[in-house]
């Protein structure tokens, strides 16, 4: 079969022949689907006109008659069936009905994959855990390795052992899917029988002991339960239909039909409690522990009854007015129920026991109440004083250890201490013991501890060090704040800001949440939160900034410094640095709490190029540091160095200015060349150089003085060592008196171009700059074919040595120097023919020929000679 996007196609019978086929064109995914995929369907309308279109139709003369026919389906909606192109399928009638005949055999598929037609639990308490065998009917309706889901929550799970299925070697296999999450996998298709061994834990509280299982939901759900003691009432959830069972001796049975459900819980205590005897005889110990904090007083209680004579069923304890009774139970006894009732100078608390106690029993009492601002009692039972502490009532003796534990954040003062005894750490008994609490034991409930509770103060230091830095516009801040943080944690940090100072953001680790800077009361504040309250070291950057007026030449502030608030001790450091073109002047008369720093890190922090202008360090506040900025002119000089190397028939020069701008940037320069050269020369900046790259180029358009200006203005300013190449060729001009053995001879003068002060016009907004200083080099290179000579204009050039040369290679052939400009040079060069040399001298030759009685002669030549040749040398032989 198969599905095409065409609109349709024909295969039809062929007009003149015996074979015909029909062709079926399906509109709808829906219909197409059900024969494709096997689902049961209606059988088409046109079934039986196809089957009887099968065989060709003979007339009466017996003539067969040749035809073609196209069936649509559907017929009625024809007239979509050439619109929806992507919605047809197109095969022959019989593989049609080959789909159809197929689809209709096949039976239907059933619902699920297996399904438990039956459970039943047969369960067993054992001290502290219930034991269940849980036997599950399962009818497999899938195929082989049908999968079943099970949840027993936290129920643990022991066997699993299976019965019946078509193949009794193949087993159920039990899955772990999840947390309480399993899934049974069954061989074969039938019927099974599966048992699994449960395990669940069995609670205690005051209303007996109970326990909880999670089971699959089932129709038929039968239940027992075996509990080893009498007279024992049972609840189970959902309502059990019970049945009628015997108990032998001391157990309880329960059987019965559960309805469907996913949990089963049952719950069981005695029917009817003993009442105590008359003659009860009982000593206790008391570990009791308190513990102050979050502006509570937590007091927990572990009384330890020893019974003497007779059988306890019921307690009565005494507890301080007004504290709320957050709980009380016990693991040896269950506990039916409590109430307390308030007397002149306590509460007293009645538990009811549901079972007496003949030899042991220990009882949990905890309480809490608020944390008051005075003094207040931990314990003790005193006459006509109001109750402090939990103790016991109706015992003969009381005695016991009491634990005061605080928080990190409080500290505890001992107002009045009467009948206690202080004990280590390790002679606490381990329930109540803590690390770094107070102590105590006693021997009888007549004792009085007094205590005040204070909060704890953080005690916070600072190391707080500023890196300040002057720009053109505006005086950037770098402090790195270290905070120490001791005996208790602190939700934020608060630095005070100064006036006009911006924060721009805090650089720090990820305990910091949030930086919000607030104003009140005219004083602004940046709070650094943190994400909880912390103590140790914390470290961050503050980065801030105080906006300058670029055109004030002279101004007077005060250092702008971030001031931690709430702060035991800080100590800081303050580094001032300043750009090349800014002075900045301390004025050490009015200056507070600070004092000059030797170890200051000379690294700028912001832009590089500042200098350190002071250092300053300090150990207290108030710190005050009055400036006073002035701004130097820029500071502008110039290195020439000019090569000219010499050719046959040309000679070219590059030329490299260097500008030394000093204290304020500049992005505008000027140099001067002949102006027969105006056009001529190539300006660009040295590769290699950092500098900014060159936004614009100029020229003059007037000459003055037979010198054209070039305005050079870069992309932005620049502050240091500005290089420029210039570079252009020489045409030398041809010389009438040629020299004696020469056959060619030029001479040319020298203009080196010359390095520019600024007018003070528009070209650059640094005003007037005037070039306080120039010097330059001047070096002839020449080809070995050459003889060059020079002549100096003036004493301005000086003749040097080439190894003298500092800003020019030192392998030329003439060189000069100069300090003022202009200077000019006439170099004049002189071509001479080359000389052939000869390649090799032999000095000596020795020939030996020695002949043998053959006539055949043997030589051996020697030779002495010097040769340039240096790795061949021809030799010709006769």
């Amino acid at each position: 079969m198969s599905v095409r996007n065409p609109r349709f196609f024909s295969a039809s019978k062929l007009r003149g022949t015996t074979t015909r086929s029909i062709l079926f064109l399906l509109l709808g995914w829906s219909a197409v689907t059900s024969f494709l995929l096997g689902l049961p369907s209606a059988p088409p309308a046109s079934q039986a006109f196809a089957q009887e279109a099968a065989e060709p139709a003979k007339p009466k003369d017996g003539q067969q008659v040749t035809w073609e026919q196209l069936i649509y389906v559907p017929y009625k909606q024809l007239s979509t069936v050439f619109e929806k192109q992507k919605a047809t399928v197109f095969m022959s009638y019989a593989e049609y009905l080959k789909l159809w005949n197929k689809s209709a055999d096949q039976p239907g598929q059933p619902p699920v994959a297996a399904v438990i037609s039956a459970a039943s639990y047969r369960g067993k308490i054992d001290q502290d855990v219930a034991r269940i065998e849980a036997e599950y009917s399962v009818r497999v309706l899938g195929k082989a390795w049908s999968e079943l889901p099970l949840k027993f929550g936290d129920a643990a799970v022991g066997e699993v052992t299976s019965e019946g299925g078509a193949d009794a070697k193949e087993k159920v296999l039990l899955r772990a899917t999840g947390d309480g999450v399993y899934s049974l996998l069954f061989p074969t298709p039938g019927e099974h029988k599966v048992k699994i061994q449960l395990a669940a834990r069995v609670r205690s509280s005051p209303d007996g002991k109970s326990f909880d299982l999670d089971v699959p939901t089932v129709g038929v759900t039968k239940f027992e339960l075996l509990i080893p003691e009498a007279d024992q009432a049972v609840e189970v959830t959902p309502l059990l239909v019970r049945q009628p069972v015997e108990a032998k001796g001391k157990e309880t049975k329960i059987v019965g039909n559960l309805g469907a459900a996913s949990r089963i819980g049952v719950l069981w205590h005695p029917k009817a409690s003993i009442k105590p005897e008359m003659d009860l005889l009982a000593s206790i110990t008391n570990h009791t522990q308190v513990s102050v904090a979050d502006g509570l007083i937590h007091t927990d209680a572990f009384l330890r009854y020893d019974v003497l004579r007779g059988e306890l069923t019921q307690l009565r304890v005494a507890v301080p007015k007004g504290d709320r009774i957050l709980g009380v139970s016990s693991n040896d006894a269950n506990v039916k129920g409590w109430k307390a009732a308030d007397e002149a100078n306590r509460q007293v608390v009645t538990i009811e026991l549901l079972s007496g106690a003949k030899k042991t029993l220990t009882l949990e009492v905890h309480t809490e109440r608020p944390a008051p601002a005075e003094a207040f009692d931990v314990v003790g039972l005193n006459d006509n004083v109001p109750a402090a502490g939990i103790h016991a009532l109706d015992v003969v003796r009381e005695s016991g250890q009491l634990v005061v534990a605080k928080g990190a954040d409080l500290l505890l003062n001992i107002e009045k201490l009467t009948g206690l005894t202080r004990i280590e750490e390790a002679e606490v008994a381990e329930a109540i013991r803590r690390p770094g609490s107070l102590a105590y034991k006693f021997y009888s409930p007549k004792v009085e501890l007094k205590l005040t509770a204070k909060s704890v103060e953080p005690r916070v230091l600072v190391n707080h060090v500023a890196k300040l830095q002057f720009l053109d516009d505006e005086l950037r801040s770098l402090t790195t704040v270290s905070y120490t943080i001791e005996r208790a944690g602190l939700f934020e940090l608060q630095l005070r800001v100064p006036d006009k100072m911006v924060i721009d953001r805090v650089v720090g680790p990820p305990q910091i949440k949030e930086y919000p800077v607030e104003t009140k009361d005219g004083q602004t504040v940046l709070r650094v939160v943190l994400d909880m309250k912390r103590d140790g070291a914390i470290q961050f950057n503050v980065i801030g900034h105080v906006p300058l007026d670029a055109t004030q030449k002279e101004q007077n502030l005060t250092l702008p410094l971030l001031e931690p608030l709430n702060v035991e001790r800080e100590t800081g450091q303050v580094t001032i640095f300043a750009a090349p073109a800014i002075e900045v002047l301390t004025d050490e008369k009015a200056i507070k709490g600070v004092q000059p720093e030797r170890n200051a890190d000379p690294n700028p922090p912001f832009v590089a190029g500042g200098t350190l202008a002071s250092a300053w360090s300090f150990t207290r506040r108030p710190v005050e540091i009055p400036v006073k900025t002035t701004r130097r002119p820029t500071r502008l000089t110039a290195s020439i160095a000019t090569l000219l190397n010499a050719k046959p028939e040309t000679a070219d020069v590059r030329t490299t200015v260097t500008y030394h701008v000093q204290f304020a940037g500049l992005d505008t320069f000027q140099i001067a060349v002949p102006e027969a050269l105006a056009d001529a020369v190539q300006i660009r900046t040295v590769q290699g150089a950092t500098i900014p790259a060159i936004k614009e180029k100029k020229k003059a358009e007037k000459a003055i003085e037979g010198w054209v200006t070039w305005t050079v203005i870069l992309q932005r300013e620049a502050v240091g060592d500005v290089p420029f190449e210039i570079t252009y060729d020489l045409k030398p001009a041809d010389v009438a008196d040629k020299k004696a053995g020469s056959t060619l001879s030029w001479q040319q003068e020298l203009k080196p171009v010359r390095a520019a002060g600024l007018p003070g016009e528009w070209e650059s907004k640094a005003g007037k700059v005037e070039l306080s200083d120039v010097y330059g080099e001047v070096t002839v290179q020449k080809d070995k074919a050459l003889t060059v000579s020079a002549d100096a204009a003036g004493d301005v050039l000086e003749a040097i040595d080439p190894r003298e040369l500092s800003l020019l290679s030192q392998d030329g052939s003439l060189a000069y120097r100069y300090y003022s400009q202009p200077v000019s040079l006439k170099v004049s060069a002189a071509k001479h023919e080359i000389q052939e040399v000869v390649e090799t001298v032999v000095s000596r030759g020795l020939v030996e020929v020695v002949v043998d009685e053959d006539d055949k002669a043997s030589y051996r030549c020697r030779f002495k000679l010097k040769t340039s040749e240096r790795q061949r040398l021809r030799i010709d032989l006769p």
